[in-house]
């Protein structure tokens, strides 16, 4: 997918990294179809990367489940921040996985932006349906919060909206949201 990449690390050894922050639609989970977008965020990232020498920055923890490095990663050649850039320009929408959460606040707010300009898949109504069916079952806001609340599946309290991730300017106020 687009926010997964292989990287040669010398000695004839590579590696597999996980862009921190950033969720891309899946292009290659086993028995799901491509989702809408994800061919365009998967070959944004191939271009960007292919060939480029990358700076890793890591957070909190240095793998994933899966044995992914986890990384903020930072184009050599002119200091991008390449997990920033994909959320700028629509590819990406925001993951927040405690406790890697340093640049949650500042990805919310790149994500809105792009959100607001209509970039990417924020601007393709098949791929805005289907993070908004996604928010709707409640998908964002469990990713970021863990889960519980005392409310049974997708209940809200009287009176209020459902909510996406782009709805809040901290990982803290979705909690709060959530709770």
């Amino acid at each position: 997918d687009g926010d997964t990449f292989r990287i040669d690390i010398g000695g004839g050894r590579d590696d597999t990294v996980r862009l921190i922050g950033v969720d891309t639609p899946e292009t290659v989970k086993p028995g799901s179809p491509v989702e809408p977008y994800g061919k365009e965020a998967s070959d944004f990232t191939k271009k960007l990367l292919t060939g480029k020498t990358v700076c890793l920055e890591k957070d909190v923890e240095e793998r994933d489940r899966y044995g992914r490095l986890l990384a903020y990663v930072y184009l050599e050649e002119d200091g991008t921040f390449v997990n920033e850039l994909l959320l700028a320009e629509g590819y990406a929408q925001v993951l927040t996985v405690p406790p890697n959460v340093r640049f949650s606040d500042r990805f919310v707010e790149v994500q809105r932006e792009a959100r607001s300009a209509g970039r990417g898949l924020w601007g393709d109504p098949e791929a805005s349906a289907e993070i908004g069916a996604a928010a709707d079952a409640g998908g964002a806001a469990k990713a970021s919060a863990g889960g519980g609340g005392g409310r049974g599946e997708g209940e809200l309290p009287p009176g209020e909206r459902d909510r996406d991730c782009g709805d809040f300017a901290t990982q803290a106020e979705a909690q709060a949201f959530f709770e």
